[in-house]
C-alpha cells in the first residue's frame, strides 16, 4: 500500500514539474494578426456600426467590400508588457493602451481618449478569441 502512495506522489510531482502555467498577462503579449476565417463577419459587422455614424463611407465600404475585406485581413495587434498597444490594418500602427478587467472577463482597449471593452472568449498563447460589444460580432485573433 505504501508502494502505491509514494508512486502516485512521484507521479503527481513529476506531472506538475511539468505543468507550464500561463497566465492571461502573459499570453496576450506580442503579435496577433486576424484569422482568415473572422475577416468577412469583421468587415459587415463594421459596414454595420459605420452606418450609423456615416451612411456615405458605409456605402462606399459595401461598394468596393473586396478592398475593404482585403485591409481587415491585414488587421494585426501588437500587446506590450507596459499595457500599451498598437493596432494596424491599413496605414501606420495607432497606438492605445489596454488592461484586462479584475476578472479577466474582458479587454478594455483604450485609443484617442474611448474605452472599447471587448469579451475574452479565449485566451491562450496561440489563439485570442473577443466578442466586440460594439460590432456584436466575434474575432479570433492568431499568432503569425
Amino acid at each position: 500500500m505504501k508502494k502505491y502512495f509514494l508512486l502516485l506522489v512521484v507521479i503527481a510531482v513529476s506531472a506538475t514539474g511539468f505543468t507550464i502555467l500561463t497566465s492571461p498577462e502573459k499570453d496576450i503579449l506580442g503579435k496577433w494578426v486576424i484569422d482568415i476565417n473572422s475577416v468577412e463577419a469583421m468587415t459587415k459587422a463594421t459596414i454595420e456600426v459605420t452606418k450609423k455614424t456615416n451612411p456615405e463611407q458605409a456605402a462606399k465600404m459595401e461598394a468596393n467590400i473586396g478592398e475593404v475585406n482585403a485591409i481587415t485581413a491585414k488587421t494585426n495587434y501588437v500587446f506590450n508588457d507596459d499595457n500599451t498597444f498598437t493596432v494596424q490594418s491599413n496605414g501606420a500602427p495607432q497606438p492605445g493602451t489596454w488592461a484586462f478587467s479584475d476578472d479577466k472577463k474582458f479587454l478594455l482597449l483604450t485609443r484617442n481618449g474611448k474605452t472599447r471593452k471587448d469579451s475574452i472568449i479565449e485566451l491562450s498563447s496561440k489563439r485570442l478569441q473577443l466578442f466586440h460589444g460594439d460590432r456584436k460580432v466575434a474575432t479570433l485573433f492568431i499568432r503569425p
